[in-house]
């Protein structure tokens, strides 16, 4: 199992979290206890008291995510690409502590935290309607001008032929 995923560095991981990822990116108990040194019972007993099988997608994406930022952060000499990837994986937390927190019984604004604003400010009156009752609208006599002069014959124009008008 070469193919392991770089997010996931076994030096900056303990053995049980590292074991955890490996199973949820389809390793089996045997492949993982080899890889990490330990005995194939010692991962059964992770697997089992930490129910690697019961975890859903947002708790494994959220673990994920945070093994790479744990691997960022301790990185030494991070460049600016390493910085932004930071930022972009706070940013990712968030909203999966936001989904997180709907899951377990919440309201639309734990995924939006901008809902809760949104009655909040005070209501900003119509130009339209203040200035309406001001000033008499002089559009309307122009409006009326042009339907009066609209005449409507009641018939269609005649087609020369089909589909054309």
């Amino acid at each position: 199992m070469a193919g392991m995923n770089t997010a996931l560095n076994a030096t900056n991981m303990d053995s049980r979290r590292l074991g955890k990822f490996l199973y949820w990116q389809g390793w089996r108990v045997t492949e993982i206890a080899e890889y990490v040194g330990e005995k194939e019972p010692t991962v059964h007993s992770w697997k089992k008291r930490d129910e690697w099988d019961r975890a859903d997608n947002v708790e494994r994406i959220g673990g994920a995510l945070e093994a790479r930022l744990v691997q960022l952060i301790l990185k030494e000499g991070k460049s600016g690409g390493d910085f932004k990837e930071i930022d972009l994986l706070h940013r990712q937390l968030e909203r999966q502590a936001r989904i997180q927190r709907y899951q377990d019984g919440g309201t639309e604004t734990d995924l939006n935290p901008k809902i809760a604003n949104r009655n909040t400010a005070e209501r900003k009156r119509n130009r339209a309607t203040n200035t309406a009752k001001s000033k008499p609208n002089a559009s309307w006599k122009r409006s009326e001008i042009r339907c009066s002069s609209i005449s409507m014959t009641g018939s269609w124009p005649a087609m020369s032929a089909p589909g054309r008008f």
